[in-house]
């Protein structure tokens, strides 16, 4: 295996893992907000 060829499939491993964190960050913030607006519903 080449090195080159390495380093650009770990720059693209260390690519994929940034926007998928991104992605999970997104999906709890919106479980958080959602979860807010269900329990001040219940409470009215």
């Amino acid at each position: 295996m080449k090195l080159s060829s390495y380093m650009k499939s770990w720059g693209e491993t260390q690519n994929e893992k940034k926007w998928s964190h991104i992605f999970i960050v997104g999906l709890i913030v919106a479980i958080i907000v959602l979860s807010l607006i269900l329990t001040n519903k219940k409470r009215l």
